[in-house]
């Protein structure tokens, strides 16, 4: 019989399982004959080599402890070879799912689809199934395989054996794969449906997973953002432009609500996401606004009065909007200090210092001869996050130093 020691909690931390194996030889008991004394235990395989005997076991220990020490070339050479050369062996799904994550987490996503996805093919009766489903579905969120995602999400959301952080995790990890796919309406239903599991099951003190609440709630937030982004400012009079800016803006603070929502349940790497999102709100909204079709004017002009007056509407929209850019720049500058603080490593630390500096310069030209010096002044204020059922969540207080 093979027992295995996992590590709990969200899929990335679950850790390399620990395969502990029984053999032995058939043998006679003493003092009887027949069925009743004859106890058979199962002997694990041998290869003899000239460089000595090992079997499966042995190849298993050697490859969990390469694993543990980061060697992972070498550690999935012998887990892959423990599955080659004893097809039979109790270790061979414990070898699978090691190789898997080894895989997974030096970078080789597709390496560690391939041993997951084998891993359920072939030995769906293993204790491991549960975890390799879960990692399985990190991965293929990982490398957008979103209707794939999905089918493991509900085949773990099928297992009445999950427990509630378990059943949150699938949960929050489906919505995210409804927003990559495109399907909103669904992403907001899940993502509403795994923060209400999350709010009730917390009060019973049943559920804990913050980070996958964090992680629905971003989807949330990301799908209202998207619906705002998604309205195109039209051709036609200032009045019209206004009341679809108008649509545009409610969305938008909207989304701020849950984004702030998100930064609230204090998980390092949600945080870093929403806060930058935060900030590209206000840069994406100044971008829509200024390549809006310039409205008519109210009196016909000619060609060359024509230009003149495309040019001053440029320029006094550049100065109106403005504050906009000074709000993004603030909450990117205090998204930065968060991940510093933090020390949060990931791809959006980049692309945030990037946004950042386009931002700050963007502001400089936008703005040559007014003296205004908030695109070089540094963050001193926390971001403002009102607590849950605060009245000022749905428009949050710009920041004092961003304030036109």
């Amino acid at each position: 019989m093979t027992e295995y020691q996992t590590y709990r909690g969200p899929s990335q931390r679950r850790g390399l399982r620990i395969a502990l194996a029984v053999a032995g030889v058939a043998f006679l008991g003493c003092g009887g004959s027949g069925a009743a004394s004859r106890r058979t235990i199962r002997m694990e395989e041998l290869r003899v080599t000239p460089g000595g005997v090992y079997d499966a076991e042995s190849l298993f220990a050697e490859a969990f402890d390469l694993a543990k020490a980061k060697r992972c070339p070498e550690a999935v050479d012998r887990y892959d070879r423990v599955v080659r050369e004893f097809p039979t062996s109790e270790f061979v799904s414990a070898a699978l799912y090691n190789a898997g994550l080894c895989l997974m987490e030096s970078g080789d996503a597709n390496g560690g689809i391939a041993r997951f996805e084998r891993l359920l093919r072939e030995h769906a009766d293993s204790p491991d199934t549960k975890h390799g489903r879960f990692q399985l579905l990190a991965l293929y969120l990982r490398v957008h395989r979103d209707a794939d995602a999905i089918s493991v999400a509900d085949a773990l959301l099928a297992d009445k054996a999950l427990d509630p952080d378990e059943r949150m995790e699938a949960m929050s990890m489906r919505s995210e794969a409804l927003l990559s796919l495109g399907s909103l309406d669904d992403a907001e239903r899940q993502a509403r449906i795994a923060v209400a599991f999350y709010r009730e099951g917390s009060e019973r003190d049943e559920v804990h997973g913050f980070s996958q609440a964090a992680q629905a709630n971003f989807v949330l937030a990301d799908v209202l953002r998207q619906r705002s982004e998604a309205i195109a400012i039209p051709p036609g009079t200032a009045e019209e432009q206004h009341q679809v800016l108008e649509r545009r803006a409610q969305l938008l603070l909207k989304a701020q609500t849950e984004y702030f929502n998100t930064i609230r349940y204090t998980d390092p790497a949600w945080a870093a996401r929403a806060g930058y999102q935060i900030g590209a709100l206000y840069d994406r909204m100044w971008a829509t606004i200024s390549e809006a079709p310039v409205p008519p004017p109210r009196r016909k002009f000619g060609e060359a009065d024509m230009r003149i007056y495309e040019d001053e509407y440029r320029k006094e929209m550049a100065r109106m909007i403005r504050p906009l850019v000074r709000h993004a720049i603030r909450y990117w500058e205090l998204t930065l200090m968060m991940i510093e603080r933090a020390s949060v490593d990931s791809e959006w630390s980049a692309k945030l210092k990037a946004d950042l500096e386009a931002a700050r310069t963007r502001l400089r030209l936008t703005a040559p001869d007014d003296g205004d010096d908030a695109a070089g002044e540094d963050a001193r204020q926390e971001p403002h996050v009102p607590s849950r059922g605060s009245d000022a969540l749905a428009k949050p207080p710009a920041p004092a130093a961003t304030t036109p």
